[in-house]
């Protein structure tokens, strides 16, 4: 069955994919707290949705030059909404304090996964390109996100890099860096074979992994994550390691008991509400969590 870009041969699962851009409408018309822009791209580009929080009591013309942090969200490229991390970056905006942009990439049924970091490196430039119309700072910027997120963000570090921009940190909770049949277990593989249907696994942008040594040691300081329950635990690992190994300075946390998704999970508007990762000691992980990424970000900025 043919769901939008993707052909995928389970029906009962092809059904659930077409839902979720049906959720996806419904999520558009939500009201937020931060402001919705589109984000415009080069002619021939779809405009790139985000959703800016700025620190509460503080207009554009008002909050002279802010650092800005911009957030992708997780959902396995397909799932998952802005939206739904809204209470996460107000949080951030507040604590920091910054302006963040909360990124809301196309999926997967709509664009390849290589290209969604093409479209959070438009974001950057656009507002870089745009600072002074919104109070940031243009030398003062960090990307970071959750899971599929967080490969998102991931590659979107090495996209600016070679367009010659550099930010202060990326930030990577619980990420997903390789795509490549050897770094995942069966039922990844099996799934990722249905999201990248044109192969080429080893494409640096969502296989960061797959990138050189040259390209590494350009990289930007970096936060990770890691969860003990999780798949992608290897991946944080891993990453951690490669980049520390080409002289990238990293501070990297680990979560034993934590599960996948739990930061996400632990919100007030995370749905659904009956997901199992919700529970009271996973909200502890994730209060200390967010309180870890705030610290770094900070120190970061503050360089």
């Amino acid at each position: 069955m043919k769901v939008g870009r993707l052909e995928i041969a389970d029906e009962k699962l092809a059904m659930g994919v077409a839902s979720l851009g049906q959720l996806r409408e419904r999520y558009a018309q939500r009201e937020t707290v931060g402001e919705r822009f589109n984000v415009p791209r080069e002619e021939g580009k779809e405009a790139v949705p985000v959703i800016i929080h700025r620190p509460s009591g503080i207009n554009d013309s008002e909050c002279g030059t802010l650092p800005v942090f911009f957030n992708m969200h997780g959902g396995a490229w397909l799932a998952g909404d802005a939206v739904l991390m809204e209470s996460f970056c107000e949080l951030l905006a507040e604590s920091i304090p910054a302006v963040v942009v909360n990124v809301n990439y196309h999926k997967a049924d709509v664009i390849p996964i290589s290209e969604m970091s093409a479209e959070v490196c438009d974001c950057v430039r656009y507002f870089r390109e745009h600072a002074g119309e919104y109070g940031m700072d243009p030398e003062n910027m960090a990307v970071g996100g959750h899971s599929a997120g967080a490969n998102i963000a991931a590659g979107t570090v090495i996209r600016l890099r070679e367009c010659g921009i550099s930010l202060k940190m990326q930030i990577l909770v619980y990420p997903c860096v390789d795509l490549r049949h050897v770094a995942n277990c069966d039922w990844m593989n099996g799934a990722i074979a249905s999201l990248v249907p044109e192969g080429n696994l080893d494409e640096i942008h969502m296989s960061p992994m797959a990138a050189s040594d040259d390209v590494i040691r350009g990289l930007c300081p970096a936060g990770i994550v890691a969860c003990g329950i999780d798949d992608l635990k290897p991946h944080a690992v891993a990453y951690a390691k490669r980049l520390i190994d080409n002289g990238v300075n990293v501070c990297f946390r680990e979560y034993p008991k934590a599960e996948h998704g739990f930061l996400e999970t632990n919100r007030p508007d995370y749905e659904p509400q009956e997901d199992g990762r919700i529970n009271p000691e996973q909200g502890a992980f994730a209060r200390n969590c967010e309180q870890w990424i705030i610290r770094v970000l900070r120190a970061a900025f503050a360089e």
